[in-house]
């Protein structure tokens, strides 16, 4: 798959091409976490998470155990020894800074890297937190996202659609695609007033332009795929919107531009312009931003290619 190396950020309908400034800030690969599909925002005061150079994510024991449901009381730490225990149901882990070493349920895991101690907190690889808690932990690339998940995947809804005052008329994943064969497929939605902790940690990571004028911000992760036997892109050769987002009649989400994510041969975190052969697709994240003084009525999910269009709505304002 060939990336454009345009300026030209990805255009869904009404969207205003606009010149991208790379000056990527320190904490453009913090990763993020995510319980059972939500994303978890650091608050305020605690120390982020980190990679170090043998690409393990690091996080914080109590901000994951936090994350996981644990309670203040079944999170103890023990100066003298310098050492953590959690317990999150039956399962008990302990770690000890320095240490490669730790008990889960009383049995020796060894890591790959020691626990460190940062700003007053215990860190290690953030798999070892969740498997040791009980929980299934995966990575997703392309998000740079440590996911933690405590369900089954049935019973995970990967929006937060009735948390925001919407009827889910649609479980995500889901899939549409055109019969000349452009398949687009959203895994992932979630809607965020911008003034909430979730929208300003996405704008922290993400610096996208406009979203100091937005009321409201949907971050979508997708997958697009092209079988339509021709070559499928947008960029300045090709103008022409494939997906789109609406809100409410006549009114549409305008993509976010990014100004970090400009390494385009190498970053797929967060989709700009792209070029799909015949047969290639990519998946990645993009988010939509409402930035008229009206409310968000519905969210409908459209693609285009020629002269086709398949449309479906997957979310309702309650009344």
């Amino acid at each position: 798959m060939e990336k454009s190396i345009s300026i030209l950020a990805v255009v869904v309908m009404l969207m205003t091409f606009v010149s991208a400034v790379s000056a990527a800030p320190a904490n453009n690969n913090v990763p993020t976490f995510k319980v059972d599909g939500k994303l978890f925002v650091t608050p305020a005061g605690e120390p982020q998470p980190y990679i170090i150079k043998d690409n393990r994510t690091m996080g914080s024991l109590r901000l994951i155990a936090t994350a996981l449901g644990v309670e203040s009381k079944n999170i103890k730490w023990d100066n003298a020894k310098q050492t953590a225990t959690l317990t999150r149901g039956d399962n008990t882990v302990l770690v000890t800074v320095g240490k490669k070493v730790i008990a889960v349920n009383g049995k020796n895991v060894t890591m790959d890297t020691v626990a460190e101690m940062k700003q007053g907190r215990v860190f290690i690889p953030a798999r070892y937190i969740g498997e040791g808690l009980g929980v299934t932990v995966k990575f997703e690339s392309v998000t740079n996202s440590v996911l933690f998940i405590t369900k089954k995947d049935s019973e995970i809804s990967y929006d937060n659609f009735t948390d925001m005052g919407f009827n889910r008329l649609i479980k995500l994943p889901f899939t549409q695609e055109t019969s000349d064969g452009l398949k687009l497929t959203v895994h992932s939605a979630y809607l965020y007033k911008t003034s909430s902790a979730e929208a300003k940690a996405l704008q922290e990571k993400y610096e996208f332009t406009k979203f100091d004028q937005a009321k409201d911000i949907l971050i979508m992760n997708f997958t697009l795929e092209n079988n339509t036997g021709r070559v499928v892109q947008e960029n300045y050769r090709d103008m022409n919107p494939k997906f789109y987002v609406t809100m409410k009649f006549g009114e549409t989400m305008n993509p976010a531009v990014s100004m970090i994510h400009s390494d385009y041969e190498n970053d797929t975190t967060y989709i700009r312009d792209y070029r799909l052969e015949n047969g290639e697709k990519i998946t990645s994240n993009i988010a939509f931003l409402n930035v008229t003084d009206k409310d968000i009525d519905f969210i409908g999910i459209g693609t285009n290619y020629k002269a086709e269009s398949q449309y479906q709505r997957i979310a309702e304002k309650v009344d």
